[in-house]
């Protein structure tokens, strides 16, 4: 959605507001969120660079018809617009 989101790691909450941009379609993009962000932490980035990946890739999901099987990123495709795409989310100690 595009309300703010949050992620609780134990110790910090991460708050993000996604972009606002056009949706074509959202099916599908809650699980690729949450796939990307896992994938993420799996692959051991940081719980706020792991955020990005999702919120950028579930971004361009939802901007294209058939949603997540349409949309979906390349792992090193996420990392480039990383790197252009400016996010921003807040860090707050618990």
């Amino acid at each position: 959605g595009s309300d703010t989101g949050a992620v609780y790691d134990g110790e910090y909450i991460y708050k993000f507001t996604p972009p606002q941009i056009p949706i074509r379609e959202a099916t599908g993009a809650g699980d690729a969120f949450i796939s990307t962000f896992t994938t993420g932490i799996i692959k051991k980035y940081s719980v706020e660079k792991s955020l990005k990946m999702a919120i950028i890739n579930t971004c361009n999901i939802i901007q294209h018809h058939g949603g997540a099987n349409s949309g979906n990123l390349s792992l090193s495709e996420i990392l480039k617009r990383i790197r252009k795409t400016k996010l921003r989310i807040k860090k707050v100690k618990i």
